[in-house]
């Protein structure tokens, strides 16, 4: 019974994720729809449009059925704040799945390398696909005493 009730309960973690997955990946694919809607009211809310189109509505000349949420300060402010505190939560749990690059020295030499080694052509390569700066990453290692030769593709 055991090895039954286990099967049951790994197929039912199996159908969550999968159904968590299917519905990742919806959200996902509108982000990018999300983030030109975020960069348009942004640039909307500092444009002399949005003043000109607020002053009217103070003014009493738009239509009273029209909806003018965007005429808020604090409505488009809000959302676009919302918007950058969800993608920061997104960030967040990037970091915690691909956990940044280690701190101590020598460890980070080792991992460096590795990468290098088996997955990056350059650093630059490397430094771009994990955001990292490199001089930063290239002055933590020579704190260490390693430099990065180009040649090797490594430090040493």
């Amino acid at each position: 019974m055991e090895q039954l009730e286990r099967i049951s309960q790994m197929e039912a973690r199996l159908a969550r994720l999968c159904a968590w997955q299917a519905r990742f990946s919806e959200l996902l694919s509108r982000l990018e729809q999300a983030r030109e809607d975020a960069n348009a009211l942004a640039d909307y809310l500092s444009s002399p449009d949005w003043r000109r189109d607020r002053e009217a509505d103070e003014a009493g000349l738009l239509p009273p059925t029209l909806r003018r949420g965007v005429l808020s300060e604090d409505g488009i402010y809000n959302a676009l704040e919302t918007q950058s505190e969800l993608l920061e939560t997104l960030r967040d749990h990037e970091e915690k799945e691909n956990p940044m690059l280690p701190k101590d020295p020598m460890i980070l030499f080792s991992v460096v390398n590795t990468k290098l080694r088996d997955d990056y052509a350059t650093l630059d390569a490397l430094c771009e696909d994990m955001d990292e700066d490199r001089g930063a990453l290239e002055a933590k290692l020579a704190s260490a005493g390693f430099v990065y030769d180009e040649k090797r593709n490594q430090f040493r």
